[in-house]
């Protein structure tokens, strides 16, 4: 509904929106999503594969991480602020780099570490944390509210969704 301006109150518009769609959806025997055509997609896995305008879109490889050293909390501190600081609102593809860097070497330190949930809630946060990465580095263009300063325009070719 709000494309890439994806700020923390649009939440509140979508779900006054799309709340009473869903019921209304439910009432009619609606079993799923529909196709509506609205948005071309493109697909990526992981590391990110596929063309946008063309072009071949990949990226390097995680890179081969030495483990950080610390307990869930301290790992979980560190990939938080690393998010933020690097791939927050304003980001390029240094600071991506960067994230990815921590991220890979935050998920080598949950490594060793016993299981507890919170070490699985850290893996949660590094899987999504690497799905926000790979995603963000592939759009190379600043629209919505996201910038990417190495990108400061909007292109078209980045008209669509990308779906990792």
């Amino acid at each position: 509904m709000h494309g890439a301006n994806r700020l923390a109150s649009n939440s509140l518009l979508e779900g006054m929106v799309f709340g009473p769609r869903v019921i209304e959806a439910i009432g009619q025997g609606v079993n799923g999503p529909v196709a509506t055509g609205a948005m071309r997609a493109v697909l990526t896995g992981w590391p990110p594969g596929g063309a946008i305008g063309g072009r071949r879109v990949s990226h390097r490889a995680e890179p081969a991480a030495r483990p950080a050293s610390g307990d869930a909390p301290t790992l979980r501190s560190l990939l938080q602020r690393t998010m933020t600081r690097c791939a927050g609102v304003l980001r390029t593809a240094t600071s991506l780099d960067e994230a990815q860097q921590t991220v890979a070497t935050v998920h080598a330190g949950t490594l060793r570490l016993e299981p507890s949930p919170a070490v699985h809630e850290l893996l949660n946060l590094v899987a999504v944390a690497s799905a926000v990465l790979a995603s963000a580095l592939t759009r190379e263009e600043t629209r919505g509210c996201h910038t990417r300063e190495d990108f400061p325009d909007t292109s078209e070719e980045f008209r669509l969704r990308l779906v990792v």
